[in-house]
């Protein structure tokens, strides 16, 4: 008899927009710790070949996470009232060194 628990619903709404960008800078804390955990388990059971393909998510977790606390910052900066000015600011930092999307394309 297999029995699958139910996974709880993502929070989806957010009385501020830094409350959700801390959420997900949380997620990606979590995320890079399990990934961190996967590394370790490799590393002891000696299995080389796993540690090297891990490492393509390692540097990708550092890159994420440093990304959420840079928009975190961010926004916290530009405040409620200035969040179009942020998505300005990041569809300009987006289009230079390819870095946050808003998901508008520049066609």
């Amino acid at each position: 008899h297999l029995v699958i628990p139910a996974i709880p619903a993502p929070q989806a709404t957010f009385q501020f927009a830094e409350d959700a960008v801390k959420l997900s800078l949380t997620q990606e804390k979590n995320v890079t710790r399990q990934v961190n955990n996967l590394v370790h388990l490799a590393k002891q059971e000696s299995d080389y070949t796993t540690d090297q393909f891990l490492q393509w998510f390692v540097q990708e977790q550092l890159e994420e996470v440093s990304s959420m606390e840079d928009l975190l910052s961010i926004v916290q900066r530009a405040g409620e009232g200035n969040l179009l000015r942020v998505e300005e600011y990041l569809s300009r930092k987006g289009t230079k060194s390819g870095g946050y999307s808003s998901g508008a394309t520049n066609d």
